[in-house]
């Protein structure tokens, strides 16, 4: 449907005829005229009832201008919507986060994002840092949230934490009077502790059997799992060991008042968490602001999220 000739169509039915609507549109009245008869030439049917003034719409004439008048609605929305995206307030942002750090992050930068951006859409895949940082750089995702070491050239890679591990334990564990909570302990003071452990595969897993291999001690795995929130908290309720980064449980309410965490002389490995991006690809200003918002909300958590164990 050509909308210009449908429009010219619907001013002949409101003026109340072709001259008047010649008038208002400031073209000629044989050029409206010209414009009926193309239009009804096309369809293969009348619009206008012959010989009634004022102008008067056939059946199909009326469901030509009903039609006419909605895509003329869905033009306007279009080109409103586009407005919006070339002014980057509406848009779609495939975010890439682990299912723990989602849980952490989520709930504090969503609220205000999507206050500030209510038309952008958020696409979410949880999933491991390996395969997040895949993603993004085969074009699949927009952003990820990762913790990682910077893998791929094509990505670039926007330092949002560096983490530290700690030992986590019960209030009641083995190490209570022995050292104040946030103090620095030797893995040799809880060699034959229990301990709570990430299956095979974790990164988390890879740096504990490292520590451990170091050592020389073979830890007593009281539980294996692929859950860092079960781990941490099935570590502080069965008063067992768990080495694990800070962030997971400096913020957890279900430890907080019952775990306590210190730091280990023997664990200098440190985690660095990323936001991360296709090095050439440009970004809208609302995925810059997510980024933004990660940054801060990640500091507010470190100064502020004391609700987890004690000396995290």
């Amino acid at each position: 449907m050509n909308l210009k000739r449908a429009h010219y169509i619907e001013a002949i039915y409101e003026a109340g005829g072709v001259t008047a609507a010649a008038k208002k549109l400031f073209v000629s009245q044989p050029s409206l005229s010209q414009t009926v008869r193309l239009v009804e030439r096309e369809l293969g049917i009348a619009i206008f009832e012959r010989g009634v003034s004022p102008p008067k719409l056939t059946y199909a004439g009326e469901k030509y201008l009903e039609t006419a008048r909605a895509m003329t609605a869905q033009e306007k929305q279009l080109n409103s919507i586009l407005e919006n995206i070339r002014n980057e307030e509406q848009g779609c942002l495939r975010l890439g986060v682990s299912i723990q750090r989602g849980m952490q992050l989520l709930p504090l930068v969503l609220p205000e994002f999507s206050r500030r951006y209510p038309d952008v859409q958020l696409l979410l895949e949880e999933r491991g840092s390996e395969l997040l940082e895949k993603n993004v750089d085969k074009g699949r995702l927009d952003l990820a949230l990762v913790t990682t070491e910077p893998s791929y050239n094509g990505l670039k890679y926007i330092l949002i934490e560096t983490e530290s591990y700690v030992l986590l334990t019960s209030r009641d564990g083995a190490l209570k009077g022995r050292c104040q909570p946030g103090g620095t302990v030797s893995l040799m003071d809880v060699a034959n502790e229990r301990f709570v452990s990430l299956k095979p595969g974790h990164n988390i897993r890879v740096i504990q059997d490292r520590v451990f291999a170091r050592c020389g001690i073979s830890p007593r795995i009281l539980l294996e799992t692929d859950s860092v929130e079960g781990a941490i908290r099935t570590a502080v309720a069965c008063g067992c060991c768990m080495l694990c980064p800070q962030v997971f449980v400096r913020s957890d309410p279900a430890i907080a008042g019952t775990g306590v965490c210190y730091q280990v002389k023997e664990l200098v490995e440190e985690r660095h968490f990323y936001a991360c991006h296709q090095r050439e690809k440009y970004l809208p200003a609302y995925t810059r602001t997510f980024i933004e918002m990660v940054q801060a909300a990640t500091k507010e958590s470190r100064l502020h999220g004391h609700q987890g164990a004690e000396g995290a």
